[in-house]
């Protein structure tokens, strides 16, 4: 009995926390310039509580929660159908943890990862039918790191080295058997030295040479006994000679 009674005091004391949670509309809310604090109208507390903001037709848009005045907890917006559009954690007014965006159908868009307010981790990018196409991999809010695509089969596609937002290195495409297709190293976020491609059973298919992200110097295609089938002389980016 006396641990019903508990229980039912506890609920009691949860119900009675709830009931008495702040939700104020956003209309009502003003923010001060000097600190950048929430308050509700005319009172001199920063506010604590949840702040709703509603469509025309009175259906919800958003729900935002703060402690002291910032944001923190949850901040979840909707489209008009009802649908969740947009996630987001707060702590201390700061973005932290994973935040996501939605498709109009419900399913998951963007996954991002926060610290701080700054993107620390992989960001994934997924397609309406929930397919992962795209993780980057960012670190003090810049992309750097290993960034691949999938294709239609969730198999990789494509993956590069990211640097400072940056392509630099190695770039490699796949076939969707996951041979190789092509690599090509990239100096700045432009292609450098030779492109080379590849049948899909490993002999080398056609070679290009860049410089400064053009195509400049002798191109080479090959057939799959390895003989040269055709040639062309490239100087920046124009074909000056052809050669079969």
């Amino acid at each position: 009995m006396k641990k019903l009674l508990a229980g039912l005091f506890l609920l009691g004391s949860m119900l009675a926390f709830a009931a008495g949670e702040q939700r104020v509309p956003i209309e009502k809310m003003e923010l001060n310039q000097q600190t950048s604090l929430v308050y509700v109208q005319g009172q001199q507390t920063p506010f604590t509580g949840t702040v709703e903001k509603k469509y025309a037709s009175g259906k919800l848009e958003a729900t935002m929660e703060f402690k002291d005045g910032k944001l923190n907890g949850k901040t979840l917006v909707y489209n008009e159908t009802g649908k969740l559009k947009t996630e987001e954690n707060y702590v201390n007014g700061a973005l932290e943890g994973v935040s996501k965006s939605f498709y109009a159908n419900g399913s998951l868009e963007f996954e991002t990862t926060f610290r701080n307010n700054i993107k620390e981790g992989v960001e994934k990018h997924y397609s309406p039918s929930g397919r992962i196409e795209t993780e980057v991999l960012f670190k003090n809010n810049v992309a750097n790191g290993v960034a691949k695509q999938y294709n239609q089969d969730g198999k990789l596609e494509y993956e590069t080295m990211i640097v400072n937002g940056k392509r630099e290195g190695i770039s490699k495409k796949y076939y969707p058997s996951g041979k190789l297709l092509s690599e090509v190293t990239f100096r700045n976020d432009k292609e450098e030295g030779i492109m080379k491609a590849y049948f899909e059973t490993g002999k080398l298919q056609l070679e290009i040479p860049y410089k400064n992200g053009q195509v400049d110097g002798l191109v080479k295609r090959y057939d799959e006994n390895g003989q040269v089938v055709e040639q062309a002389t490239f100087k920046n980016g124009q074909e000056v000679k052809t050669t079969k």
